[in-house]
């Protein structure tokens, strides 16, 4: 929530990521990041479709990813989510969320588990499946060696069905230069080599320029489904924005302080660390978060955007199936950490009063399911409760 708001504030909800590619003197292709966290695949060959026509034929492909800084992950983040699909690297290159894709089977006439990487054709990435057969259990892990080199291990139940696994890249950048090469290739234009890290010349061309959704659209995305690593990479892009490049957690959290102090709150008396809330070193109230929401409700100038951002109450997001009794009258966007969980947002109570509420819970020894029942519980009472007149 603090982060959307600060965004907001700082950038607007039509600001969009730039991810450009250009040309030097002697034909060298650069592909530079421009901190986009929903690149796509489809965008990397919607790129190389664009460029097709300046024919290009025996270049080489360098990346650049320096509107970032390089550090991947958080400070705080726990060992066994560092690289996995709820805490992937950053980098301001970056497609897929800097996530592979593969795919795990072994079915009962299968001598040894089988792995395979989606799409079939990405010939770069070499995996050395040393996964075993064991009846009893399931678990898969990945650790890579290079950009380039992968081990899988782990074991698998005989009859398993395909089961899809995401992994995070070693080089977030380099990987997204590959696959920015494999779609060069689909559309016929060749290059020489791997690609390679270099900051374009000032004297490059640019051939063309890929522009993001618009803040809002990314927003709705973080929000609704929770996404860490979009939340991490608008933190460094809000740093670079607002204090300028590159972009890194300490700028993003300085850019955050400046928001909070301009809208009264002392921001000694919290601690910010990072953008998606994942660390248990952030610290704050739910009377800071409440001010928050209060500062953004006066801002008509994209308070629209900011609480259309957040999960609707048995509709859609992380409050799909909750909240059924009060359905569609409940904006608010959830947290939760192992035995930490939070709603935060703003409410429609009997007589079209609004409510705006923070409810965290910590350190908490029983179900998370009936934590958020307790939660969806008080909401509901504080909604029924709140009449005009």
């Amino acid at each position: 929530i603090l982060l959307t708001a600060s965004l907001l504030h700082f950038l607007g909800p039509s600001y969009r990521f730039k991810t450009v590619v250009l040309r030097d003197s002697v034909g060298n292709l650069y592909l530079v990041g421009g901190g986009d966290p929903v690149l796509k695949i489809g965008d990397l060959m919607e790129i190389a479709l664009q460029i097709e026509e300046h024919k290009i034929d025996g270049a080489s492909l360098f990346v650049c990813e320096d509107f970032f800084d390089t550090l991947r992950y958080q400070p705080g983040w726990t060992f066994d989510e560092v690289g996995s699909r709820y805490a992937p690297p950053l980098s301001a290159l970056s497609v897929n969320r800097n996530l592979i894709e593969a795919q795990v089977a072994l079915e009962m006439d299968d001598s040894i588990p089988q792995i395979e990487i989606i799409p079939k054709d990405l010939k770069f990435l070499l995996i050395e499946n040393h996964l075993d057969v064991r009846e009893d259990t399931y678990f898969v892990k990945v650790k890579g060696k290079d950009p380039f080199h992968y081990e899988v291990y782990g074991a698998l139940q005989r009859g398993t069905s395909p089961r899809k696994i995401l992994f995070g890249a070693v080089d977030p950048s380099i990987y997204t230069g590959s696959l920015f090469q494999w779609a060069l290739k689909k559309v016929g234009i060749k290059t020489i080599g791997r690609p390679e890290k270099r900051s374009p010349p000032p004297t490059a061309e640019t051939l063309y320029v890929h522009l993001s959704p618009t803040l809002q659209e990314i927003l709705i995305s973080m929000n609704k489904r929770s996404d860490n690593f979009i939340a991490e990479m608008l933190l460094k892009a809000l740093g670079a924005e607002v204090l300028g490049p590159p972009g890194t957690r300490v700028k993003g959290v300085e850019a955050l302080k400046i928001y909070l102090n301009g809208i009264g709150i002392d921001t000694l008396s919290l601690r910010p660390v990072e953008g998606s809330g994942l660390s248990r070193y952030n610290l704050l109230s739910p009377s800071q978060v409440v001010e928050v929401i209060l500062d953004s409700r006066r801002r008509w100038g994209y308070f629209p955007e900011f609480l259309s951002s957040f999960p609707i109450s048995g509709v859609d997001g992380t409050l799909r199936g909750r909240m059924e009794n009060i359905r569609g009258r409940v904006r608010a966007k959830t947290g939760t950490l192992w035995g930490i969980s939070s709603l935060s947002g703003i409410g429609l109570g009997d007589g079209n009063v609004e409510v705006i509420f923070s409810i965290m819970i910590n350190n908490y020894l029983c179900s998370t399911s009936l934590v958020r029942e307790i939660q969806d519980e008080i909401v509901t009472v504080l909604l029924k409760r709140n009449r005009k007149g």
